[in-house]
């Protein structure tokens, strides 16, 4: 039987983090979770990169004849590009503290899946990405905040730009409204949610990405969203106008609002809630069925 030593950083100052971490790697250690990695690219200016595990590998570094590669753990079953990208950031920082590119860098996925991630492939995204940041950063006005429902939730930042957008009323809080369609519409001159719910499916439909039921779509939110007011959904002629008004849903003297809630990563509903509204009585009472455990 071979013995590993795995050591773990524990949270801390980055700095003493990445000393840490070097101090791990001088000394050959299998696996380092929770590493800090940093590089000094100019004054003032950090590349700071925390890979999930660093393993050690054949090769060689600045300590001697091994080196390490990056794995980053994700709750994914596919290999998105932001991982890749991501990755290959912790490969760049990682080329700069031992000397030498790793092998490779990993994503390790939903269902024990593992993708070893094309470094060449993904140099020149990773560097556009890099290059975008460093010129967000040394810019006097801070860049137009958008938030991209997929991504911007597990960002540290998230809460900040939400209120941010919040602000504005963003159109990016609108469900649908993607980055690419945001540049559409922008290119439209709708810029506000008054701007697109005032707006006509035809002028949107023939842009790419959207179509007739995107732009519907779309358009419908940004009147809910205006109006703070649910829209029912109804066929419409299309030499219309478009703008609709408030129009109240079904509703009864009891009404019941159903919501599942799930945790993806292990595969697991745990939540099935029923909220009841009684008009008759002015009151409301939420009922959960719900699993404490898997």
């Amino acid at each position: 039987m071979t013995a590993f030593s795995v050591r773990t950083i524990p949270p801390r100052d980055w700095r003493k983090g990445a000393q840490a971490t070097v101090a791990l790697m001088a000394a050959g250690a299998d696996y380092i979770v929770g590493g800090v990695l940093i590089d000094a690219i100019e004054q003032d200016v950090y590349l700071v990169s925390c890979p999930d595990i660093l393993v050690k590998q054949g090769g060689w570094s600045v300590w001697g004849d091994w080196q390490y590669a990056p794995v980053d753990i994700k709750l994914g079953k596919k290999p998105k590009l932001d991982y890749q990208v991501v990755a290959t950031y912790h490969a760049y920082v990682l080329a700069h503290t031992q000397g030498n590119w790793p092998h490779e860098s990993w994503l390790a996925l939903r269902e024990g899946r593992y993708h070893s991630v094309d470094l060449d492939q993904q140099l020149p995204k990773f560097s556009d990405v890099l290059n975008a940041c460093l010129f967000d950063l040394r810019c006097e006005v801070a860049p137009e905040v958008f938030i991209a429902h997929s991504r911007c939730d597990l960002c540290h930042w998230f809460s900040q730009c939400y209120q941010a957008a919040s602000a504005t009323s963003h159109l990016s809080l609108l469900p649908g409204v993607t980055p690419a369609r945001y540049t559409h519409l922008k290119a439209q001159s709708l810029l506000t949610l008054t701007d697109l719910a005032q707006a006509h499916p035809r002028q949107l439909a023939y842009l790419p990405g959207f179509g007739d039921a995107v732009a519907e779509k779309l358009i419908h939110q940004a009147q809910a969203t205006l109006y703070d007011q649910a829209i029912a959904r109804t066929p419409h002629n299309p030499d219309d106008s478009f703008i609709l008004s408030p129009q109240d849903l079904p509703s009864a003297e009891v009404e019941l609002y159903f919501d599942i809630e799930a945790a993806p990563d292990v595969d697991v509903i745990y939540l099935h809630g029923v909220l009841v509204v009684n008009h008759r009585q002015q009151t409301e009472a939420f009922h959960p069925l719900l699993a404490e455990s898997p």
